[in-house]
């Protein structure tokens, strides 16, 4: 059955908050495996500005269906505040080794009723269709190759925060594909301040999913390592790019089933993020399997490159956090994530990474 514990908040003041504001983005910086990163820009503004908050969103939940369920959690928040970042983490647990997957995901629905502790869907659509108004804010992936735990930190804190309301909503959504017990756990925080943002930033999307090694699963699968994939996001108009932030996860499959074999012996994957002029001759959304890093403009601008590499039947996973203060996307532009990998075998690879804009 569905567990949590049950909400706390602690109010964070002056030297305080600025320790707070210190550890989070300390803890958020670009670990060993990130290469070709761009120098970090200072933000826009501080977020230990303003009294800080947090509000606990403990949940946990163990599953033993191979299926897919998604299991909602809700804290009430005390009144319209600003969304500025998270503490914590995120992390799976098993006792059997297939391959697993869990997306956790937080949520506002400034709106309505919200969710029961424990409410559990099918789909999304069926979570969309109960509460239409409800919001994205992050999401992490976290896979497990092996069995055991695997976990993802989930600590950044936004140079711009997003206005939010009502209740935040944690998502839980995973299995083991074979099946077997399978516990999925947020120990993540909220950090929220009561001031308003004097502009309203907003997120655009670029998680997406692609399959090495196969021809089947993902959003898009090949079985020619050698191919590329990607996800074009056009921007609907003059913003500037304030923040990535998010995870990644490249995991091999565990041999057997219907997976393809993990790899055999050394590789790597690489995920570039690129702002795009233009967006010229550029294919848009979910684009691959081809030579789609031949596409990539001349004066497109490499916003970050992260690329981890394993041997084996290896998960390989990480955070994603950076600032900006001087890119301006003027409508049309890209903003993209392209995807290669370098070895042969099985290989899921997932980001769910968002960009922060506001209007410019």
């Amino acid at each position: 059955m569905p567990s949590r514990v049950r909400t706390w908040e602690v109010h964070l003041q002056s030297r305080v908050t600025l320790c707070l504001a210190a550890i989070l983005l300390s803890a958020a910086a670009m670990p060993a495996g990130t290469e070709s990163a761009p120098p970090q820009s200072a933000p826009l503004q501080s977020a230990a500005a303003a009294a800080t908050h947090l509000l606990s969103l403990q949940a946990s939940v163990t599953t033993r269906s191979p299926k897919f369920r998604k299991y909602l959690y809700s804290f009430t928040l005390p009144a319209p505040v600003t969304f500025m970042g998270l503490s914590g983490s995120v992390s799976t647990r098993q006792s059997l080794p297939g391959f697993s997957e869990a997306l956790i995901s937080l949520h506002h629905l400034p709106t309505g009723a919200c969710p029961q502790d424990g409410e559990v869907y099918d789909s999304y659509a069926q979570i969309a269709a109960k509460y239409p108004a409800i919001q994205k804010l992050a999401g992490f992936i976290v896979k497990n190759a092996s069995g055991g735990v695997s976990t993802v930190p989930t600590q950044f804190m936004l140079p711009a925060g997003i206005p939010i309301s009502h209740c935040a909503v944690v998502m839980l959504d995973g299995s083991i594909l074979t099946g077997g017990p399978f516990t999925m756990t947020s120990a993540m925080a909220l950090a929220y301040s009561t001031d308003t943002p004097s502009r309203s930033p907003f997120i655009i999307g670029l998680d997406d999913e692609f399959c090495f090694g196969q021809s089947w699963g993902c959003q898009i699968a090949s079985v020619d390592p050698s191919q590329t994939f990607a996800k074009v996001m056009l921007v609907p108009s003059r913003v500037r790019l304030l923040a990535l932030y998010g995870d990644i996860s490249d995991s091999a499959f565990t041999p057997g089933g219907r997976f393809a074999a993990p790899p055999d012996g050394a590789w790597s994957m690489s995920n570039d993020f690129y702002a795009i002029r233009g967006c010229s001759g550029m294919p848009k959304g979910i684009a691959g399997p081809g030579d789609l890093y031949s596409k990539i403009p001349a004066n497109a601008v490499n916003l970050l490159n992260v690329t981890m590499r394993g041997n084996g039947q290896q998960t390989l996973q990480q955070p994603v956090f950076r600032v900006f203060s001087k890119v301006t996307l003027e409508a049309g532009d890209c903003i993209a994530h392209f995807v290669k990998m370098s070895g042969r075998g099985g290989v899921d690879a997932e980001d769910q990474v968002f960009a922060l804009v506001a209007p410019d």
